[in-house]
C-alpha cells in the first residue's frame, strides 16, 4: 500500500515536472535568466539577513568583553599601585627617613590618581562596597603617613611595630577588595566566553544549515533552466551539425519566434546562408594558399632567429647578474670590515685617551693647587685636545655603529624642560665663549606625556646647539620646545653666518660640512649632523633646515612624541643606513 502510494507521488512529481519543463521551455532566455537572478538574489538576502543578525550579536559581545577586559585591567592596576604604596610605606616605618617619607607619599598620589580613574568600575552596585573600603583605606594612610611625619623624631621600637602592624592591615583589608574585583571580573570573563563559545557553534550550525539549504534551492533552479536551455540550444546544434557536414537544405529552428532563441534561428539562417557564399569563395581561397605558405615559412623563419637572439640575451644577462651579485658580496665584506675595523680602533683609543683626560685632570688639580699658572694652561689644552679627540672617536663609532645596524633604542619617560636645559648647560661654555646669548623657551601647552630616548635626543639636541654656537659668534642663539600632534619640535635659530643653499642637501651626509672654506675654519669631523639625522629617524622623526647666508640658520628636529617600547627595533632602515650599507 505504502509502495503504490510512494509510485504514485513520484509519477505525479514526473508530470509536475514535465509540465515545468514545458512552460520554462516556452520562456525566453531573458525570462529564464530573470527568474533565476531572482531567486539568488531572495537566497542571498536570506543568507545576508542571517548573517547580519550573527555579526550583530557578535558585535555585542565584543563591546561587553571589552568592558570585562577594561574592569580586568583597572583592577590589576589598582594592584599594582597598592603594592607599590605599601611597600613604600613598610620601608617609611622602618626607616623613616625624607626619600623613604617623599617616595611614600608620591606613591600615595599615584594611588589616589588610579582610585579616581577607575571610578567608573568602582561605581558599579557590586563594586560600591570596595569603592568605600578603598577611600577609606586611602584616608586612613594619609593619616599614617602625616602621623609618620610629626613623629619622626619620638619613634620607637613599640611605635614602628604599631606602624607596621595597622599598615598589614589596611594591605590586608585593601587587598583582599581588589582580589575580589579581579575574581568577580575573570568570573564573568570565563562565564561569558562559555557563553560565548555555545552561541558560536549554534550560529555556525545554523549557518551552514541555511547556505546549504539555500544551495540546494539554486542547485534545483539553476538545473531547471539550464536544462531548458540545453534542450533550447541542442536543437540549434544539431543545425549546425548538419551543416558542418555540408548539408546546406537545413531549417532554421525556431526562427519565427519572437525571444532570444527566434534571434538564435534567424542567425542559423544566416550562417547557412554564409556557408553558401563561403563555398563560393573557397575556390578563389585556394589561389592564395601558396602565397600564404610561402609567407608562413619566412614568418617562421624569423621566429626561429628571434629565439635564438633572445636566448643569447638570458645568457648575457644572468652572466651580467652573476658578476653583480659577486661584487655586492665583495662590498658587503669589505664593510663589514671596515666596521668591525672602526669599532675595534675607536676602543682601543678610547682607553689610553681616557687614561690622559683623567692623569691630566689630576695634575691640573696639583698645578692649581700649587698655583701654577703656566702648568694650569698646558693642562687645559692637552684636556680641551683629548676632550675632542675622545668625541671625534665617539662619533667614528656611533657611525660604526650605525653602519653595522646594531644601534638600539630605550624609550623612557622624560621631561622636555629639563631634557632641552641640560642639552643648553653642556653647549653653555661655548656658546659664551664665542660671546653668543642663548634663549629658551618651552611651550607648555598640551605637552602631555613624552616618551622617547633621552641619551640620543639629548645628543641631537646638543649636536645642533653645538654647530650653531660654533658658526655663530656675539650673537644670538634661540631654543624652543613645542609639541605639534603626535610630535615633539625642537627649533634652534641662530644669527650665525648662514649656509648656502646649495650646500644644505649635502649638510646631513658624513664627513661633509657647509662647505670648503668652513671646514677650514672651523673644527669638527661632519658627522654630528648626520649622526643626529639618523638618530631622529631612529626616534620617530627627521631633522630639516633652513638658512640664508648671512643672516643665520634655523634647524628643525622633529621626534615622536610618545616613542612606544619596541617601535623603533622594528622601523625600517633610515636613508642614510641604507647609503651607508651601499
Amino acid at each position: 500500500m505504502l509502495a503504490r502510494q510512494l509510485r504514485r507521488a513520484a509519477a505525479r512529481g514526473r508530470a509536475a515536472m514535465r509540465r515545468v519543463r514545458a512552460v520554462v521551455d516556452c520562456m525566453s532566455l531573458r525570462d529564464r535568466v530573470f527568474v533565476l537572478c531572482w531567486a539568488s538574489i531572495g537566497v542571498a538576502c536570506a543568507v545576508a539577513g542571517a548573517l547580519t543578525l550573527l555579526s550583530q550579536g557578535a558585535e555585542l559581545d565584543q563591546r561587553r568583553i571589552r568592558e570585562l577586559g577594561w574592569a580586568h585591567d583597572t583592577a590589576s592596576t589598582l594592584e599594582k599601585d597598592f603594592t607599590s604604596l605599601t611597600r613604600d610605606m613598610y620601608r617609611m616605618a622602618a626607616n623613616p627617613s625624607v626619600e623613604n617619607m617623599e617616595a611614600a607619599r608620591g606613591n600615595l598620589e599615584d594611588f589616589r590618581e588610579t582610585f579616581r580613574a577607575s571610578a567608573p568600575l568602582l561605581q558599579q552596585p557590586q563594586y560600591r562596597d570596595v569603592q568605600r573600603l578603598i577611600a577609606s583605606g586611602i584616608v586612613d594612610f594619609e593619616f599614617l603617613l602625616t602621623e609618620n611625619e610629626a613623629n619622626v623624631v619620638e619613634r620607637s621600637r613599640d611605635s614602628v611595630i604599631d606602624y607596621a602592624n595597622r599598615i598589614s592591615a589596611l594591605d590586608d583589608r585593601i587587598d583582599t577588595a581588589i582580589e575580589r574585583v579581579r575574581n568577580i571580573t575573570a568570573a564573568d570573563q570565563a562565564a561569558l566566553f562559555a557563553r560565548l563559545d555555545r552561541e558560536r557553534h549554534r550560529g555556525l550550525l545554523t549557518t551552514l544549515l541555511a547556505i546549504a539549504a539555500a544551495a540546494m534551492l539554486m542547485l534545483t533552479l539553476s538545473t531547471m533552466v539550464g536544462g531548458s536551455i540545453q534542450r533550447s540550444v541542442a536543437v540549434v546544434r544539431r543545425a549546425l551539425a548538419a551543416l558542418a557536414d555540408g548539408k546546406r537544405a537545413v531549417d532554421a529552428p525556431g526562427e519565427r519566434r519572437t525571444d532570444e532563441f527566434g534571434d538564435l534561428g534567424r542567425a542559423v539562417r544566416a550562417f547557412r546562408e554564409a556557408l553558401i557564399e563561403g563555398d563560393r569563395l573557397r575556390a578563389d581561397a585556394v589561389r592564395t594558399a601558396a602565397e600564404e605558405r610561402d609567407l608562413s615559412n619566412r614568418l617562421s623563419l624569423a621566429m626561429t632567429e628571434l629565439e635564438r637572439e633572445r636566448e643569447h640575451l638570458e645568457d648575457r644577462v644572468l652572466e651580467r647578474t652573476r658578476d653583480l651579485e659577486e661584487a655586492r658580496r665583495t662590498a658587503e665584506e669589505a664593510s663589514e670590515a671596515k666596521t668591525r675595523f672602526i669599532a675595534n680602533m675607536s676602543h682601543e683609543l678610547r682607553t689610553p685617551l681616557n687614561a690622559i683626560i683623567g692623569y691630566s685632570e689630576i695634575m691640573r688639580e696639583g698645578a692649581e693647587a700649587a698655583a701654577r699658572a703656566e702648568d694650569i694652561d698646558d693642562h687645559d689644552r692637552v684636556l680641551r685636545a683629548a676632550r675632542h679627540l675622545l668625541r671625534m672617536i665617539n662619533e667614528i663609532l656611533d657611525l660604526s655603529r650605525i653602519e653595522a645596524g646594531r644601534m638600539h633604542v630605550a624609550a623612557e619617560a622624560y621631561n622636555v624642560g629639563e631634557l632641552v636645559l641640560g642639552a643648553v648647560d653642556a653647549v653653555r661654555p661655548q656658546a659664551e665663549a664665542n660671546g653668543n646669548t642663548i634663549a629658551v623657551e618651552i611651550v607648555r601647552d598640551g605637552l602631555g606625556e613624552t616618551r622617547s630616548d633621552t641619551l640620543k635626543l639629548h645628543q641631537c639636541l646638543v649636536n645642533i646647539l653645538a654647530n650653531a654656537a660654533k658658526f655663530t659668534t656675539r650673537g644670538i642663539i634661540s631654543v624652543r620646545a613645542r609639541r605639534a600632534g603626535e610630535n615633539m619640535v625642537f627649533e634652534v635659530r641662530d644669527t650665525g653666518i648662514g649656509i648656502a643653499a646649495d650646500k644644505l642637501d649635502a649638510l646631513f651626509q658624513p664627513f661633509e660640512q657647509g662647505d670648503g672654506s668652513t671646514t677650514r675654519s672651523f673644527e669638527g669631523t661632519g658627522l654630528g649632523l648626520a649622526i643626529t639625522r639618523n638618530f631622529a629617524q631612529l626616534l620617530g622623526g627627521d631633522v630639516s633646515v633652513e638658512s640664508t647666508p648671512g643672516r643665520g640658520s634655523t634647524f628643525r628636529l622633529v621626534v615622536a612624541a610618545e616613542l612606544r617600547r619596541g617601535e623603533a627595533e622594528t622601523r625600517e632602515l633610515s636613508p642614510f643606513q641604507r647609503m651607508l650599507r651601499a
